[in-house]
């Protein structure tokens, strides 16, 4: 199977959005996979889907109550999340629903699509080749220290490079990340989730710091053990309201 820019995730209900926006974007030179059209007669469904999301450099979710509701969209946004493809809520209505699902979404690359109709396109496909053109962040080159000097004022390090990507250095925990994120609220907290049963949270985090923060998709997080880099991961922002009543839950 060939590697997709985009997958396409939505409620059947949508498929008329859907053909308007993969017309959009396929005359941007936006490669896009979405069902049915990509499917191959006699192919496993579930197998296909599986992996054109994870060939996909990113997924598209169309977002409305019928979206949420479906179990479907569901499976596509948690196979996108395990292997760590970016995700764009691309909402087309105002939603009432609050669920697991709604929670997997909170991010900064929502687009509110029925807010402003006339530009949400160009944001999307600005959205897209910015995920698409992001290259590998490497550890050394990371100069601009923003944050909390590491191993003395705190227990981290909120480093920036030259193009204005983010690294946070912090002490080693025991055993690996599983589907992390760094959900932050533009204050001086944030919270590192690594997994069901390791969170890190950060205080005081520093002025300079908090607006970069907002405006990256990932950070680059680097766990070191003795002075030496024991992991590194890149973990996908999620922008919430407040984050120091998820801390205290």
């Amino acid at each position: 199977m060939d590697a997709y820019d985009v997958f396409i995730c939505y409620q059947h209900k949508a498929k008329k959005i859907v053909d308007f926006l993969v017309a959009a974007l396929e005359q941007e030179g936006i490669s896009c996979w979405y069902a049915p059209r990509n499917l191959i007669d006699g192919e496993e469904y579930q197998h296909t889907i599986s992996k054109a999301i994870s060939k996909a450099g990113c997924v598209i979710a169309i977002i409305s109550d019928e979206a949420l509701d479906s179990q479907w969209v569901k499976h596509e946004i948690v196979i996108a999340d395990n292997h760590d493809v970016p995700i764009i809520p691309f909402e087309i209505a105002p939603t009432s629903i609050q669920n697991e699902l709604t929670l997997r979404l909170v991010t900064k690359h929502n687009i509110l699509a029925y807010k402003n109709p006339s530009n949400c396109i160009m944001t999307l496909i600005n959205t897209i080749n910015k995920l698409l053109s992001s290259e590998d962040m490497n550890p050394s080159d990371f100069k601009t220290r923003m944050s909390n000097e590491f191993g003395t004022k705190g227990n981290y390090s909120i480093l920036q490079n030259a193009k204005g990507d983010i690294m946070i250095m912090l002490k080693a925990r025991e055993g690996g990340p599983e589907n992390p994120r760094f959900i932050y609220d533009g204050s001086g907290t944030a919270l590192l989730y690594r997994g069901p049963d390791s969170s890190v949270a950060f205080k005081d985090i520093d002025e300079e710091a908090r607006e970069p923060l907002k405006s990256v998709a990932e950070v680059l997080i680097v766990e070191v053990l003795n002075d030496d880099v024991e992991r590194e991961y890149l973990v996908p922002v999620r922008i919430v309201k407040d984050v120091y009543n998820l801390i205290l839950e």
